[in-house]
């Protein structure tokens, strides 16, 4: 019998790792709840532009979530600052990108609640978000389950296209009771054609581009100079296969070149993760599924699945059930030039036609000369959970990718470590890097997705693709990540953009950030603290950003709950706890500024003495229900 409800079991933890989980170390506490296990998405997005990833989480059933990253070593959960969401709303993805173009993240969530729309929250470039969505023209009602952005007429804005999933549920059985086949409906997909001044326009079926297939995740792939979209469906063996959509500006018609490309599988497919992982300069493709997952090798413009050769099908788990995988994503974990692959897995109810399993374990695939290597446990992110999406970004800065799981439960479950997204910090780098941000021009398209770079460096060339979503109904960070092993020479960069431009850069700095701006010629800014008395100054920066934090900067609004005072003290001067009477604390903690926790306090203590510390900056953060507040604190002399 199948269980009907299953809780997390802990993840069993190895002797060394490349990966440490550091989501309840650095304040993360966030769950997803839907009872059909669907959803539960997250983005990384520097949405008050502090050089900081923070991140963005939806929560289904539960409140989505918006946590403030303090300096890379701990997160501050600054969810009031979001506009007011209806309880009955179930969210599950997310992406974040520029949709006016004014150099603030915007932030896209998708809804599964068939009697609700999606919803757009406009950066107000302040700290805080407007729930515009009525306003856009975003109301049309399906259940979604992802999106991705693209600038597919060229002019200069960003479109979301949208992807929708079951309406009605339909099984045959033959004379005997056998399952024959799925006969779902599904909703027909939605494209948002920017018209500018905040206003969208939905053109799908208009574009011949309202599918119908089951879709689960979709992205952009490069294609002869054009952007496609690519369509991951669920029951494509009987419904809708995969689908590739590539706009043909003459007709102003959208074209499925799936079948003469052969990405058209017929799969339960969940996840897409794109990345030139042969290193023959042009991009592949993998899919996840119910099942075998599938790597497609783009062979001179015709894909071919080699999963089983490099073995990374993971089809059958360790007790001979099925597997299922969700997000997925190509990255250098160790900066050594390869691109590796990380795969989310998590149960879902499936009814008798499949026997999946529910211990699902992540997997990661270390790339070798020859294939990969399951390396998944000496990691240390094999988890065992209801895991979803999976997205990477350098959340402290360090010139290295961490990783985010998104995780969903049937229920709301309040205060459960085991149910959470998990967070871990990549503590194991190997090789240089350099991460480069890519923008366009003032007044003009900000977020250049589709744009593909090659970095020359040692006699080799390499090349990424700067893309949104993918995995699954998530959003990696924005910044372009290559690993460059020892090299320490890197020779130059040449960005394609989607506008069709190009740009050559020469003798770029290596280990560091780089913003390289559409039509910069010769020109690239160093990202990095320019102040020479911070502690994070960075004597190679010209674009500052990634400070310290100052003190007066974190908003009152974090401190409705519960007031810290004074922010500025001396040897015998105790610092006041002060709650409202409404307020539960949990624990208080006192962190130094390398995010070294220093002293525990139990809920009841009221007073923090400092005494024993010598001058500097510290935090306090005191932990409540269901966030915590983070404040800095000075002693001085």
């Amino acid at each position: 019998m199948r269980l009907a409800f299953f809780i997390f079991l802990l993840a069993s933890q190895s002797i060394y790792s490349q990966y440490t989980d550091v989501t309840q170390s650095m304040g993360i506490q966030h769950l997803s709840a839907n009872p059909s296990l669907m959803g539960s998405g997250a983005t990384f997005i520097d949405y008050n532009m502090d050089g900081w990833l923070d991140i963005f989480m939806t929560g289904g059933a539960a409140p989505d979530k918006l946590y403030r990253n303090f300096e890379g070593k701990h997160y501050i959960d600054v969810s009031a600052e979001l506009p007011y969401r209806d309880d009955n709303y179930i969210s599950s993805g997310a992406i974040a990108g520029d949709l006016n173009n004014d150099g603030c993240p915007d932030i896209f969530i998708t809804s599964f609640s068939p009697s609700f729309p999606n919803i757009l929250l406009q950066n107000n470039c302040d700290g805080t978000f407007s729930d515009i969505s009525n306003f856009a023209n975003i109301k049309d009602i399906s259940s979604s389950m992802g999106a991705t952005f693209m600038d597919y007429n060229k002019d200069g804005l960003l479109d979301i296209y949208v992807i929708n999933y079951v309406s009605g549920f339909e099984t045959i059985y033959d004379e005997n009771g056998e399952f024959e086949a799925f006969n779902h409906t599904c909703y027909e997909n939605f494209l948002y054609e920017n018209r500018g001044n905040d206003l969208f326009v939905e053109v799908a079926q208009e574009r011949k581009i309202n599918s119908i297939g089951c879709g689960l995740a979709v992205t952009t792939l490069p294609f002869q100079g054009e952007t496609g979209i690519y369509i991951a469906n669920d029951f494509g063996e009987w419904l809708t296969p995969n689908e590739f959509y590539v706009y043909n500006p003459d007709s102003q018609f959208f074209e499925n070149k799936a079948v003469e490309l052969g990405l058209d599988y017929g799969l339960n497919g969940m996840g897409i993760a794109i990345g030139d992982y042969d290193h023959d300069l042009d991009f592949d493709v993998y899919v996840t599924n119910l099942g075998k997952n599938i790597l497609l090798e783009n062979k001179n413009g015709i894909y071919e699945d080699v999963a089983p050769e490099l073995k990374v099908e993971n089809g059958i788990a360790d007790d001979g059930f099925l597997t299922t995988g969700w997000g997925a994503i190509f990255y250098d974990m160790e900066n050594d030039k390869d691109l590796d692959l990380v795969v989310a897995q998590g149960f879902v109810e499936t009814g008798a036609e499949f026997q999946n399993t529910i211990l699902d374990k992540n997997k990661l695939y270390r790339k070798l000369d020859n294939g990969y290597q399951d390396v998944s446990s000496e990691m240390g992110i094999n988890d065992n959970g209801f895991n979803r999406g999976v997205l990477s970004g350098d959340i402290d800065n360090d010139g290295d990718l961490d990783l985010l799981f998104t995780t969903v439960n049937y229920i709301k479950v309040d205060d459960d470590s085991d149910l959470t997204f998990k967070l871990f910090r990549n503590d194991n780098p190997q090789g240089n890097f350099l991460d480069i941000l890519l923008k366009g021009e003032e007044n003009g398209l900000q977020d250049m997705y589709g744009s593909i770079v090659h970095l020359y460096s040692g006699g080799e060339e390499y090349m990424q693709y700067f893309y949104s979503s993918g995995t699954h109904a998530s959003h990696s960070s924005d910044y372009i990540h290559f690993g460059l092993g020892q090299n320490e020479n890197i020779d130059s960069v040449l960005v394609q953009w989607v506008t069709g431009d190009t740009t050559t850069l020469r003798d770029l700095p290596i280990n560091q950030r780089v913003r390289i701006q559409l039509k910069s010629n010769t020109v690239y800014e160093v990202i990095g603290c320019t102040d020479p008395q911070d502690i994070y100054f960075n004597s190679m920066a010209t674009y500052n950003q990634g400070c310290m934090e100052p003190t007066s900067s974190i908003t009152p609004s974090l401190h409705r709950n519960v007031r810290i005072a004074p922010s500025i003290v001396q040897d015998g001067i105790p610092i006041n706890i002060l709650p409202d009477n409404n307020t539960k604390i949990e624990k208080i903690v006192v962190w130094d500024i390398h995010g070294i926790v220093l002293k525990e306090y139990s809920p009841y203590n009221r007073t923090v003495s400092l005494d024993a510390f010598p001058p500097g900056i510290y935090f306090i953060s005191i932990e409540l229900t269901h966030n915590t507040i983070t404040q800095k604190v000075l002693k001085s002399n």
